[in-house]
């Protein structure tokens, strides 16, 4: 078994432009620097094109964040979670900042759902309920 604390020398599947490439990029230059064959890293234009090559069995391991790995782990028996949750970040809607109060409207909505239960079922339906948060902010601290 593959372990996510040594990915040397595997072939690793991420998408392109992704915090994981550029994670994998700096883990790869680790390995080397250890004396140990880099990361084979596979760049993909989209997240679906990086989970098929390594369900399919031309990747070892996808590397991607917990939301798209819990939904292509439900979506196929062939992918399996290694570890746990590393390097945890927030996620959020990106509006203008002259937006006429879009995003608190986006805010209030959004905290509904999650104090109703809405977000939790949604989530869960996809797998991803680890991405739950208790509180919906706008401009959060990162």
């Amino acid at each position: 078994k593959i372990s996510p604390d040594d990915l040397c020398g595997h072939s690793v599947a991420v998408q392109t432009g992704t915090a994981q490439e550029t994670a994998a990029q700096q883990k790869s230059k680790a390995c080397t620097k250890a004396g140990k064959k880099p990361i084979d890293l596979l760049s993909y234009a989209s997240q679906s094109d990086a989970t098929t090559n390594v369900a399919g069995g031309k990747a070892d391991v996808l590397y991607a964040d917990s939301v798209i790995t819990g939904y292509a782990i439900k979506q196929t028996s062939k992918l399996e979670a290694l570890g746990n949750i590393t390097d945890a970040s927030m996620f959020g809607v990106v509006t203008a900042k002259n937006d006429g109060g879009l995003s608190k409207a986006i805010q209030a909505a959004t905290q509904k759902l999650i104090d109703d239960g809405t977000m939790k079922k949604l989530l869960t339906s996809w797998g991803t309920e680890d991405g739950l948060i208790e509180t919906s902010k706008v401009n959060p601290e990162s």
